[in-house]
């Protein structure tokens, strides 16, 4: 069984009959094994084409009776273990850890193996902010725009609803090895960063924010995110440099040398991909526990236009 053939089945759900799959990514059922195979893992995995993670939860929850296994197959890239590749890799060694399920196929083992001594091997340092966000008064950069009115005007409704102490945005994500340097980039993501982020105690809360974008990427996007939190605040296989420890921009200094016992990711949305059921976050949340003490949620919100405001809905 073939994608078009896939999505014929998916479509006797009236519930999915617009889903489509994007070009760039292809699948095969045979049996009830699923086999996922991608053109281009340099992509944005942002883009549905290179959102395995997300794909892939979301045909398991709606073809569950019909996939027992998931294998990844892909093209690796000409430039093998570039910054994209090595992001890529990393999703795949933590989609691993998650899923009993899931493997490789085995035509691309080798590059994880490869990639899993090099993450070992290298003194690994994530960035920090370097200045202040200034606030967005660009309404064409909405998803911009509605970030700061939540860490702003609006900070009462993230701070009252979980009780969080701090809150602030825009947290790099950019990784390095062994100095914070252009030069030095194990992980792409010049600009990557963390949209919203809170401490409520012993909890690190991260939120995705989306506003009329809806991706299956968007699982794909927090799962890398809560994975990198992971490794900074928890394991601490990737640490922030020395020269971070004075940073005052953004909170940041809530952060330096912290460590947290409970990870809590958000999606922070006005409405998700109809392929992103709440199945989907229940088996994120299974696979996640494979993880530590890590969970998702949806948290859904309202941006009124007319007046700049918004409310929980």
């Amino acid at each position: 069984m073939k994608n078009s053939e896939i999505i014929n089945l998916l479509h006797k759900n009236k519930d999915l009959r617009y889903v489509k799959f994007p070009v760039g990514i292809d699948f095969l059922l045979l049996g009830k094994l699923l086999t996922v195979k991608l053109d281009d893992v340099s992509g944005n995995m942002q883009t549905d084409k290179a959102a395995f993670e997300g794909w892939i939860v979301c045909l398991m929850t709606w073809l569950k009776v019909s996939i027992d296994k998931v294998e990844l197959e892909w093209v690796q890239p000409k430039n093998a273990f570039n910054k994209h590749y090595n992001r890529f890799l990393f999703r795949v060694v933590q989609f691993q850890k998650m899923y009993t399920w899931f493997s490789v196929s085995g035509k691309n083992t080798g590059d994880v193996q490869k990639f899993v001594k090099e993450l070992l091997s290298h003194k690994l340092k994530i960035n920090y902010p370097r200045a202040i966000k200034h606030v967005s008064i660009s309404k064409r950069k909405k998803e911009d725009f509605i970030e700061s009115l939540f860490v702003n005007k609006y900070s009462y409704l993230i701070k009252d609803r979980f009780g969080i102490e701090t809150l602030n945005q825009q947290l790099p994500v950019g990784v390095f090895i062994d100095i914070v340097n252009r030069g030095a980039y194990f992980f792409s993501g010049q600009k990557s960063a963390i949209d919203l982020w809170g401490i409520k105690g012993e909890e690190l809360l991260i939120f995705e924010l989306k506003f009329e974008n809806k991706k299956v990427g968007i699982i794909s996007e927090l799962l890398f995110y809560l994975g990198l939190m992971r490794a900074v605040f928890m394991t601490c296989e990737i640490q922030y440099p020395q020269e971070a420890k004075d940073v005052k921009f953004r909170s940041f200094e809530k952060l330096y040398g912290n460590k947290f016992k409970k990870l809590t990711g958000y999606f922070l949305i006005d409405e998700l991909h109809l392929f992103v059921g709440d199945e989907a976050i229940i088996l994120i949340n299974e696979g996640l526990r494979n993880l530590g003490n890590i969970s998702v949620h949806k948290l859904c919100y309202k941006f009124h236009s007319v007046n700049n405001s918004l409310i929980w809905i």
